[in-house]
């Protein structure tokens, strides 16, 4: 697992994770983001491990969610 160089902030990530359960485990927020102030970002620069390794992502958001969702389930 080497990440994805694709954007996605942790409340859209929550939502997402959170829609895949039947019944809502909520999203609670913290802290308020400060008005004027640019949202921050971290997005991994994989372009070394595609260039060197040749390594590239094969699993989609979504289908990394499912996979990892079903293998806890089933540790239970």
């Amino acid at each position: 697992n080497i990440g994805s160089d694709q954007e996605i902030s942790i409340l859209n990530l929550a939502t997402k994770i959170d829609s895949y359960f039947h019944n809502s485990l909520g999203i609670a927020i913290s802290q308020a983001s400060s008005p004027g102030r640019p949202t921050s970002r971290y997005i991994p620069n994989i372009s070394r491990a595609k260039e060197e390794l040749d390594l590239d992502c094969w699993i989609d958001l979504d289908e990394a969610i499912d996979r990892t969702i079903r293998f806890y389930q089933q540790q239970t």
